[in-house]
């Protein structure tokens, strides 16, 4: 009987992904030990620049608890960790948004400022939370580029993708939008190197001349790298990302310990390996890699690790695959999902972010019934 390669593909990928959200369960304590009697992991948590131990009924009450797997209480989802760990989400609509940034407005004297930087992914989502905002353009360096609509046939020698590119060509393009009380930015980041670099140290300049106290920076990485080697020399975008990263780390820290701004860096998310050609370098096995040198590297600073958006991206994946089992699959390619786009997520699943984003910019500014962990 011969061997089906893409069989045997899919379950070392499926095995890697879930030794990998295994390694993330552990090191930030959400798995317990069966055998323990109490169950008592204490924790290191990073509040305002220093590290404290807390245990499970005390980091329950922090908001960031958001960012991490195993906290957030997904409504779909089985509640396989201990209840002392679960935040909920409140879904943020025009009201609490509008309360939120009025009461931040007056607690800080000044607009809150969200800065995004990242690939295509996370062009397409600060995309999502413009039009959800309802914000208005200042600047628009980047275009976005979707791909032709319908079905897409991965047996071809090139397969067209959503994108984002520089109007004017170049390597990196930058969209700011604002409304009311908030200002929103998106950078292009490439390949890591004197761009990013820079760009850190422009925001580090405006957290010295005007404030920078609780904005929100996130961050993520890798992909440039990644598109930019073979199957071959894989490694060598790895490497050459971890030398730029160890560079940067620091400089992330000192905003969040000298300037008190929150920093994300968010991790790659899986992508579903059977609707992405064989030649493609967008392969889980490849992200896991990028994702362990950031982990490893990132979780015992006060720059915080965005990981519970993996368990939002497993349950669209599985959504999709819901679709196609029940033959609905003119619904696929919508901007609702996505389904079959090598990164960008669908719209269904961005409206999940967002309410993870901005549960967190309005902790403890508003009354969040749904999410005690942020509610004011």
């Amino acid at each position: 009987m011969a061997v089906s390669w893409s069989a045997v593909r899919t379950a070392v990928v499926l095995a890697l992904a879930t030794c990998f959200l295994v390694v993330i369960l552990v090191l930030t304590g959400v798995v317990t030990s069966p055998f323990g009697r109490r169950h008592v992991h204490h924790v290191r948590v990073w509040l305002r620049g220093s590290a404290i131990a807390a245990s499970p009924e005390d980091q329950d009450q922090e908001c960031g608890c958001l960012w991490n797997i195993g906290c957030p209480d997904f409504p779909w989802q089985t509640n396989f960790t201990s209840p002392k760990f679960r935040c909920g989400f409140e879904p943020m609509t025009e009201n609490l948004l509008t309360e939120c940034l009025a009461e931040r407005n007056v607690w800080h004297g000044r607009p809150v400022r969200v800065h995004v930087a990242g690939h295509v992914r996370e062009a397409y989502l600060v995309d999502y939370m413009r039009r959800r905002l309802g914000a208005e353009a200042e600047e628009e360096t980047c275009r976005l580029v979707d791909a032709a609509p319908g079905r897409k046939n991965i047996s071809q020698e090139t397969v067209e993708y959503d994108r984002v590119e520089a109007k004017d060509g170049g390597e990196t393009c930058r969209m700011v939008y604002k409304r009311d009380g908030l200002t929103l930015e998106y950078k292009l980041l490439g390949l890591l190197g004197p761009d990013i670099f820079e760009y850190v140290e422009r925001l580090v300049s405006q957290c010295r001349e005007e404030g920078c106290a609780e904005d929100l920076l996130i961050m993520s990485g890798g992909v440039a790298e990644q598109l930019n080697s073979t199957i071959l020399d894989s490694f060598t975008g790895v490497r050459r990302f971890q030398r730029h990263y160890r560079r940067l780390l620091p400089m992330l820290i000192h905003l969040v310990t000298e300037h008190n701004m929150q920093v994300v860096w968010k991790i790659h998310e899986p992508v579903t390996d059977e609707f992405i050609p064989e030649y493609s370098m967008v392969r889980n096995d490849l992200l896991q890699e990028y994702n362990a040198l950031i982990m490893e590297q990132t979780m015992t600073t006060p720059v915080e690790v965005w990981t519970s958006h993996m368990m939002m991206k497993l349950h669209h994946i599985e959504e999709c695959e819901s679709q196609i089992k029940h033959n609905e699959i003119e619904h696929i390619s919508d901007p609702l999902w996505r389904c079959e786009e090598e990164w960008v997520a669908g719209d269904s699943l961005h409206a999940e972010y967002f309410d993870t984003i901005f549960n967190r910019v309005c902790d403890k500014m508003v009354s969040m019934p749904k999410n005690p962990c942020c509610s004011g």
